[in-house]
């Protein structure tokens, strides 16, 4: 698909130039290409989930932060 292919070219730029791309989607294709994952709720914006490239990374939800 083109989302999937756009996904493609944004992770190779990524780690080509060393660079972060900040997304927002409801499209699970989509969201998994995502190395994090943030929800924003009642104005706070808290780390969902940490990359699956990651050993230790559970895909827990942790409560945002009250920062």
């Amino acid at each position: 698909t083109t989302a999937r292919q756009v996904c493609e070219l944004l992770r190779a730029l990524c780690a080509q130039e060393g660079m972060a791309v900040l997304v927002a989607t409801h499209d699970p294709l989509v969201e998994s290409f995502a190395t994090e994952r943030y929800a924003l709720a009642g104005g706070v914006l808290g780390l969902v989930s940490a990359s699956s490239l990651e050993p230790e990374a559970t895909g827990d939800t942790p409560a945002p932060s009250s920062r």
